[in-house]
């Protein structure tokens, strides 16, 4: 019997370590995924191509636009995915290089410029990484060139550029602004810069439409009406009770279906501890009334004019992809030429430097110099 409970208890045992084995396994699973696709860092890396990579929790790209016609024609030979933030700042000046972008033969020197913008507390590590790959791949070449590298918090700049969203970024962290911009680089993946201008025209315009009809001005007339009649009774009354109950009269002034929800509830919890007559109490339930009224009249409209906007912007997007398809099929050819007459060039420069190095080693150095000084 006392054998039998001993199994027992193993048997027990073992079950509840492959329980736990099983559910930390789940867990970091699951935690990985999450990391390999939340947005962390938008890296853009210029020189005369320019690029702009979202790199992950994990320090890896994830996506990549241009900013540039240039920037096209690299990404119709380069795919970024899957590197670090060095490895991809490596391979980016290492095309741009062969495609002809970098005079390689320049004695005054070539700057890459790459700025960080993102969510860690601390970049110093991967500028630190960059600057080593990229420096090292000019050194190796004997090309007289380096890399220049910053943080930038100006996010907001960025998605004010591409008009990414029908959301307010105001009330965005950091961490949202990034995953926001992350989304709208996801959705437009494949349009070329130069469809870029014509595109965010196209998002302006049904913008501009989604605004004018997802709120109504005569369904909130009514309301505004009555919160300006209320509003005078209670100052007749009392101007020290009107002056507390500012926030509820608030919601007279907003223009937005999203902006009149947020005064609603707001104004729910302003009154929380306010006390007052019950004539006063009457006219302040008849304006949360009237505005829980008009919010649900709204919702409804605000949501069929959302869809509308998403719908139509989805065939903006697909519109702007087919053309840039077509678009890198005409320059395929071009890109072709470019990159090897570019190598050509790459391969007589290794040649120069190798009977030259002392001279090309000293011009890379004052160079490294003037760029530190600056």
């Amino acid at each position: 019997m006392a054998n039998n409970k001993k199994k027992i208890s193993i048997i027990l045992a073992v079950v509840l370590i492959i329980v736990a084995v099983g559910t930390a396994l789940v867990f970091f699973i699951t935690n990985e995924h999450k990391k390999s696709k939340t947005a962390e860092t938008i890296m853009s890396v210029s020189v005369n191509p320019s690029v702009q990579l979202v790199l992950n929790k994990k320090g890896k790209v994830i996506d990549a636009r241009a900013t540039n016609e240039d920037g096209d024609k690299l990404l119709v030979k380069v795919d970024f995915t899957g590197l670090t933030a060095d490895e991809a700042a490596e391979l980016f000046v290492k095309t741009s290089t062969e495609a002809g972008f970098i005079d390689v033969s320049s004695t005054e020197g070539t700057k890459v410029t790459i700025n960080l913008i993102g969510n860690k507390e601390d970049y110093s590590k991967i500028q630190n990484k960059i600057k080593t790959k990229v420096n090292t791949y000019f050194d190796e070449n004997g090309i007289v060139a380096g890399v220049v590298t910053k943080v930038d918090d100006n996010i907001k700049t960025a998605l004010d550029n591409i008009s990414a969203t029908v959301e307010n970024f105001d009330d965005k962290t950091k961490a949202e602004l990034i995953e926001i911009y992350a989304n709208h680089v996801e959705k437009t993946k494949g349009v070329v810069y130069s469809q870029q201008e014509a595109l965010y025209s196209k998002y302006e315009s049904l913008k501009e439409i989604f605004e004018n009809d997802s709120f109504d001005q005569l369904i909130f007339s009514t309301l505004k009406a009555t919160i300006t009649t209320i509003k005078a009774s209670i100052q007749v009354q009392s101007e020290e009770m009107a002056s507390k109950l500012e926030p509820v009269f608030e919601i007279a002034k907003v223009e937005t279906y999203e902006e009149l929800q947020k005064a609603l509830d707001k104004a729910r919890k302003h009154l929380d501890g306010i006390v007052m007559d019950e004539t006063i109490k009457t006219g302040i339930d008849k304006i949360l009334t009237g505005a829980q009224k008009t919010l649900e009249d709204m919702k409804e409209k605000y949501e069929t004019a959302k869809s509308k906007f998403e719908e139509d912007f989805k065939k903006a997007i697909d519109n702007a992809i087919t053309k840039s398809n077509e678009y890198r099929e005409t320059i395929k050819a071009d890109v072709e030429k470019m990159f090897t007459e570019g190598t050509n060039k790459l391969n007589e420069r290794k040649t120069y430097y190798e009977a030259n190095k002392a001279e090309v080693q000293q011009k890379i150095a004052q160079f490294r110099q003037t760029l530190s000084n600056t």
